[in-house]
């Protein structure tokens, strides 16, 4: 009896829970198609020297190539309402950027350190980021149980000068 055995992945997709899983998921998957390694670089490839050979120019457009690639499998991996808030982002990092979440069993000093990660690896891309954005991020993105607290800072402090320090701090106590 012959058994075949053919490789079929599906991309992984995320509905807007359990974004962890879906992250853990969608890295390997990207890893598979061996793309991993432009969503940690976003690098461009560098420019074809003077008279390159067809090899090198098809080399090229492959590389070209793998970025659309990400960005294809990681809109084909969100539902539409999630889609929808991201489709006009550029780059995989500020994909991340906006679809980070904060877990329930995750510290606020965690979260906040992890999203400084991502945030400034956008800024050494040229990507702007005022601590006002980051203040925003950190309030829309927290889970349930800090709704009170988020309700108070938002009537007791001014949002406009609110530092992410600040901020970080009034969730933590």
């Amino acid at each position: 009896m012959s058994t075949s055995s053919s490789t079929f992945s599906v991309i992984p997709v995320f509905s807007g829970e359990h974004y962890h899983i879906w992250a853990v998921k969608m890295r390997f998957y990207l890893r598979s198609q061996g793309l991993w390694n432009v969503v940690m670089s976003e690098a461009n490839p560098p420019p074809l020297g003077a008279n390159p050979t067809v090899a090198q120019m098809k080399a090229y457009e492959e590389e070209k190539l793998k970025k659309d690639k990400v960005i294809t499998y990681l809109h084909s991996g969100l539902v539409d309402h999630i889609f929808t808030k991201i489709m006009d982002l550029e780059t995989p990092k500020q994909r991340k950027f906006e679809l980070m979440k904060m877990k329930d069993n995750e510290s606020v000093k965690d979260y906040s350190n992890g999203l400084m990660d991502v945030i400034n690896q956008m800024r050494l891309l040229g990507e702007a980021f005022t601590d006002q954005k980051v203040v925003e991020k950190i309030m829309v993105s927290v889970p349930q149980k800090f709704e009170a607290k988020i309700s108070a800072i938002e009537e007791f402090c001014d949002l406009q000068s609110l530092t992410i320090a600040e901020l970080t701090s009034k969730l933590h106590a």
